[in-house]
């Protein structure tokens, strides 16, 4: 039996089981008796609103104290307000999402040996946000991305934009591959800067991405929580998919 439906089995059959993740007795019997009419989506998002709630989807205090020096130590301060973008490229998109790479290039009429490259073009990940850049509520964007010199080039070619300031991780490293060779210094840090991605991400007002990588899943939780507090109301902050499966998929999976 797959995990999603090991999953919808303890929410059906043993109620108990979100007790684990701070669900109160009326929570766990309310998934209980309406896991059989719910989509594993929305059942997806009351275990994510859940584990957000319970601080699951943090981190231990002495990695916040890092994180927060990181992100204070930035040359730049970061607005209040701002749409953020996690940009995969790398082996991901050799491997995994493949598939989605080559139907986007097909789309464009291109097919797999001629298609320009083998990554999907962050104007895509802009389109997801037409209405806000025609608007010019689009004014400050943060990318979190393992390839930051091609994103560069990308923006450097984009027309229409010029009102809008782009954001990057000061660490040029790549952050979502560590080298398991490197010295564990140089790891960590590279960690401590993948996690800095991490909260802006989540913190942003909207979120344009995947559910294909770890990171997607992750900031999908984050940014979910019950809109009135109560079971049955979790709802996530604007979330937009540049590509692959729209399902969130099982949290922490």
């Amino acid at each position: 039996m797959s995990p999603k439906y090991n999953m919808l089995e303890l929410a059906r059959k043993s109620p108990a089981w979100v007790s684990r993740i701070g669900a109160t007795q009326y929570e766990a019997r309310w998934l209980a008796n309406h896991s059989q009419n719910l989509s594993l989506d929305s059942i997806y998002d009351q275990i994510s609103a859940l584990l957000s709630r319970a601080g699951v989807v943090t981190f231990q205090p002495w990695i916040n104290r890092e994180v927060h020096s990181f992100i204070s130590r930035f040359d730049y301060v970061l607005p209040k307000h701002y749409v953020a973008f996690n940009v995969r490229r790398g082996n991901k998109l050799t491997a995994e999402a493949k598939y989605w790479v080559d139907e986007y290039w097909a789309k464009q009429g291109y097919n797999e040996t001629t298609q320009p490259s083998n990554y999907i073009p962050f104007s895509h990940y802009l389109e997801q946000v037409q209405n806000e850049q025609e608007s010019g509520v689009l004014t400050n964007v943060y990318i979190a991305t393992d390839d930051q010199d091609s994103i560069k080039r990308e923006i450097d070619e984009l027309s229409g934009f010029s009102n809008v300031t782009f954001y990057m991780n000061p660490d040029t490293s790549p952050k979502n591959h560590l080298q398991s060779d490197l010295e564990c210094s140089i790891r960590y840090n590279r960690t401590i800067a993948a996690i800095a991605d991490l909260k802006i991400l989540s913190q942003s007002d909207i979120f344009v991405g995947e559910y294909n990588s770890n990171k997607g899943r992750l900031v999908h939780t984050a940014r979910t929580s019950f809109v009135d507090g109560e079971i049955g109301t979790a709802r996530q902050l604007d979330m937009r998919i540049a590509f692959g499966p729209e399902s969130r998929g099982i949290p922490g999976a």
